[in-house]
């Protein structure tokens, strides 16, 4: 005995090398190896989806490694306004800790570069992160810049377009795949 799906996807008994009257293409046996469908209706497992599926998670760790980063600048930057806020309302060692961490955005700007590089190469990612992020780092040194020559009016607007653009930065890191 064969089983076969009916148009309803309900499993019927039908004895071997009994003709159906849509012919063979619309039936789907258990015994069957060339059928694509359990009797159940659902997708029969494919040694080739687990490789397949592999492939795709060893892709996906330069994604996670640039979400990570894009997340973490964006925090540094954040950081940024609340030391010099800090610095603003009187607690003035907040200075020295707003200049360290100038040095640590940078840093973290040009990981996320990195990160940027790996997510395009191997992850076959977007190219713009690496576009991005590269100008975003040349904004960073050039705020650093204009801090330690106390330029004021330039570096406060200049300060929060970069942390805006680090935020929507990570945003996007987020909602890409």
């Amino acid at each position: 005995m064969e089983t076969m799906l009916d148009a309803d996807q309900t499993a019927t008994a039908l004895p071997a090398g009994d003709p159906v009257a849509g012919g063979p293409s619309q039936r789907a046996t258990a015994e069957d190896p060339a059928s694509r469908e359990s009797v159940s209706g659902t997708p029969a497992p494919d040694a080739s989806n687990d490789a397949t599926d592999a492939s795709r998670m060893s892709l996906r760790w330069p994604v996670i490694v640039f979400r990570i980063a894009a997340t973490g600048t964006a925090v540094i930057l954040f950081a940024q306004s609340v030391l010099a806020g800090q610095f603003l309302s009187g607690a003035y060692p907040a200075l020295d800790l707003h200049n360290l961490n100038a040095g640590i955005a940078g840093v973290a700007t040009l990981v996320t570069v990195v990160a940027a590089v790996l997510y395009f190469r191997p992850g076959h990612g977007p190219w713009w992160p690496i576009v991005a992020y590269a100008a975003l780092t040349g904004l960073v040194v050039v705020e650093m810049m204009l801090g330690t020559r106390h330029i004021l009016a330039v570096h406060i607007p200049l300060g929060v377009a970069i942390i805006v653009l680090g935020v929507v930065g990570a945003r996007r890191a987020w909602s890409r795949r």
